[in-house]
């Protein structure tokens, strides 16, 4: 049995995938797809669906798509209900995203990697900002950010880097680890007065808190790695699988692929990665006797559960009800192959 998605959800979805094929009708065989289809509940309430464009030139694809959604969708947004135009987006470390919100959801879709050259005209209108920017785009300004979905909540950070990319600022926020690529004249960024060094950040292994993952889910802290799979940070199997249900409902995820008899114990460590890497830190399984080990519930990506393997199947015997059904089988062949010579 599946629950259905939210039906913004799948408007939403099912625009998207039309409107990507609208797009690109006449490219050659491993044109680029989206995949990695996400839904997330934002602070705010909001839904954002989100999907990752895979193939052999996803930036040339995702530009295109830009402006094509942007004449697309012109004329149906509506600001006066919080609607907003197609526009890229590099806010997010590692990716550049074409985002927009309307009927009440926002949609992404995105490649890894860093922002690709911009056109002569864009790249010389970026300049001219930068140039006027200079004085306060400097490495170690206290800044404050509001997300484009959220222009209403600014959030505290500091410039860690500033590089030759038209998103040339990297903006770390307070309590975080990854930097945001952010143009220097984002609506969304505010210069504050204060300059100051860099703090460091924490490297190596840690142990985790609540506020390393996700969010708590039934009390319990919960995360969906990259791959599919899922960490809660409990050793308590009833509250894993409390806790595996109420994230599951919450992300919109099919129950098939977050049965709980899939849920196995596992000891691992956590490690800090550098603050240009995509994620914060990584897992890996440990050894028992590891001082840094922490034990987890672990559900892996939906067809890699691990199961106990089938039970071996009794030794065959024969009834004689079939051995009497196999000599008339066999007679019968015998008298037909008679018949015919």
């Amino acid at each position: 049995m599946t629950t259905a998605l939210h039906p913004d959800i799948t408007l939403a979805k099912s625009r998207t995938l039309k409107d990507w094929c609208d797009t690109h009708p006449n490219r050659p065989c491993g044109v680029e797809e989206l995949t990695d289809w996400t839904t997330v509940r934002l602070d705010n309430g909001v839904l954002l669906v989100s999907a990752r464009i895979t193939g052999p030139d996803p930036a040339v694809a995702l530009r295109e798509f830009s402006v094509r959604q942007e004449e697309r969708l012109g004329h149906r947004v509506d600001p006066a209900v919080g609607d907003q135009p197609p526009s890229l987006d590099f806010s997010v470390p590692g990716r550049t995203a074409c985002v927009w919100r309307l009927g009440g959801v926002w949609v992404e879709v995105w490649h890894p990697g860093t922002p690709a050259p911009a056109p002569a005209p864009l790249a010389q209108a970026v300049a001219i900002t930068q140039e006027q920017e200079q004085e306060q785009a400097v490495v170690g300004r206290r800044v404050e950010f509001a997300y484009y979905w959220d222009q209403d909540t600014y959030l505290p950070g500091v410039i860690t880097a500033i590089t030759e990319d038209p998103a040339s600022l990297r903006i770390r926020l307070d309590g975080t680890r990854s930097a945001l690529a952010c143009h220097p004249d984002y609506e969304g960024l505010r210069y504050l007065d204060q300059i100051a060094p860099v703090p460091d950040l924490p490297m190596g292994r840690f142990i985790p808190t609540p506020a390393d993952f996700d969010g708590e889910y039934a009390g319990i802290p919960a995360v969906q790695l990259e791959e599919g799979e899922t960490v809660l940070l409990t050793t308590d199997n009833g509250k894993a699988r409390a806790a595996l249900a109420a994230f599951a409902e919450d992300m919109q995820i099919d129950p098939d692929y977050a049965d709980p008899e899939d849920l196995v114990t596992r000891t691992v460590v956590f490690k800090w990665q550098s603050e240009d890497a995509e994620c914060p830190w990584l897992m890996a399984f440990a050894d028992e006797g590891d001082d840094m080990a922490v034990q987890i519930h672990y559900l892996p990506a939906w067809g890699d559960a691990v199961t106990a393997p089938p039970a071996p199947l009794p030794p065959w015997e024969e009834t004689p009800a079939e051995a009497a059904q196999a000599d008339r089988y066999w007679f019968d062949r015998d008298y037909d192959t008679d018949d015919e010579e």
